[in-house]
């Protein structure tokens, strides 16, 4: 809807929603002087009555104003952070899915759900954590013009760390090991010849 706005003080009555309906609603408000060209004209407190009606003035004999309202929904999860498990020393990358009106915000935080004394990472949808030693939380908080939310908690389990596989070592069966030196030609601590007893264990080869 366009309104013709002479000199003086104008109300744009299109707008009869109360202030708090403003929480949920994104308004927009332009003026132009020939219907072509249309410029955003930067909203304020002062320009809304008790009503929540908008009030313009200007010196200028005629201008044009139109209001966009665009109705937003508040900020949700759509896909939250999963867990996950990582050996010792790794990292892994967080991410949730936003639902609602964008753009969004967001803020991680390590810990458990509701702690934020540890924020951590970017505005991002995503978050890459740093090498870990320990079972660590994480969760983030999304926020649109309409609202805000708390993900679920991602725990990111840290198991041990690298273990060389099977096959770079032998197995050394278990067994009694006579030691020692049988041709009297070593030190005196290879003396007398022992018997030892091994339990199996594995080497490197």
């Amino acid at each position: 809807m366009i309104h013709t706005l002479i000199q003086g003080l104008y109300c744009l009555p299109i707008l009869m929603l109360p202030l708090a309906a403003q929480h949920t609603n994104r308004l927009t408000l332009e003026q132009s002087t020939d219907l072509q060209a249309w410029q955003t004209v930067p909203m304020t407190p002062a320009m809304l009555d008790a009503n929540g009606k908008i009030l313009v003035h200007s010196a200028t004999p005629e201008r044009f104003y139109r209001i966009q309202i665009e109705l937003l929904t508040p900020a949700g999860i759509a896909t939250q952070p999963a867990s996950t498990s990582i050996t010792s020393g790794q990292t892994t990358t967080l991410s949730v899915t936003a639902s609602g009106t964008g753009p969004f915000t967001y803020q991680w935080y390590e810990g458990s759900l509701g702690t934020t004394a540890t924020p951590v990472g970017t505005n991002s949808a995503s978050f890459t954590t740093p090498a870990l030693a320990a079972t660590t939380s994480y969760w983030v908080w999304v926020s649109n013009d309409a609202g805000n939310v708390n993900s679920s908690a991602a725990t990111v389990t840290v198991t041990g760390g690298n273990v060389p596989s099977p096959e770079e070592f032998a197995l050394i069966s278990a067994g009694n090991f006579q030691m020692g030196d049988n041709f009297d030609e070593g030190s005196t601590d290879e003396l007398p010849v022992h018997t030892v007893n091994l339990s199996a264990f594995y080497m490197g080869k």
